[in-house]
């Protein structure tokens, strides 16, 4: 078995951003996870040069078995379609970042957690297409979670206070950014000072919120 070590980002702490500034960027978090065997797909600009979503499906279609992190932020070129695959070819993924791609939607957060119940580190940040469903989909067909970066998704409502109630199944949560979402219910946080014992990151820059003690080692 050996180790990898990455990085994972949250919103930094000089200052107030705007949600498209914050979206999971900031503080870099390294973490080690073991595995056996380890490739990463980077298609964060320059990286995309000369991929189209018909290059990406076959590369995930020939190697998605072998893929444990992909990082696909801003990638707006992308077709809904193709990123949907990832669920159906990378059964091995553990880091997943989608943020700012405007073509995600509920849908597709559905379609690759279903198919990638090994997820650790998620960040979809500024996607503006998902909704309260995504949640559902990423705390439901999960377990292991250690970061969910959800910074800037204002339509996440009242309609998730259920979907938050999953947050049970992931005790190892330790980073959780949910900055500027500005509708979020406070069941989310309750559920997250309930049920994740392990919380170090707690950022909740803009979120209104009262009368709620969260214990967490840190608040942002």
């Amino acid at each position: 078995m050996s180790y990898v070590t990455f990085f994972f980002f949250f919103q930094a702490e000089d200052g107030i951003r705007d949600a498209q500034e914050s979206r999971g960027l900031g503080d870099v978090y390294k973490r080690q996870l073991p595995t056996t065997q380890f490739a990463d797909l980077d298609l964060v600009p320059p990286n995309c040069v000369g991929f189209d979503s018909e290059r990406f499906s076959v590369i995930l279609k020939k190697y998605g078995s072998q893929l444990e992190e992909v990082l696909l932020d801003g990638a707006s070129w992308l077709s809904h379609p193709s990123i949907s695959l990832i669920g159906n070819f990378c059964p091995n993924l553990r880091v997943l970042n989608i943020s700012s791609c405007p073509q995600v939607d509920d849908e597709c957060v559905a379609a690759i957690t279903a198919g990638c119940p090994n997820l650790a580190l998620v960040n979809i940040s500024c996607c503006k297409g998902i909704t309260s469903a995504a949640i559902d989909s990423i705390l439901s067909n999960t377990t292991n979670l250690i970061a969910l970066s959800c910074s800037g998704l204002e339509q996440i409502d009242d309609t998730s206070a259920v979907a938050w109630s999953n947050l049970h199944r992931h005790r190892t949560l330790q980073y959780l950014d949910l900055s500027f979402c500005l509708r979020l219910p406070d069941a989310a946080l309750v559920q997250a000072a309930m049920f994740c014992p392990e919380l170090e990151m707690l950022d909740i820059t803009a979120v209104s919120y009262t009368h709620l003690t969260l214990p967490t080692k840190r608040i942002v």
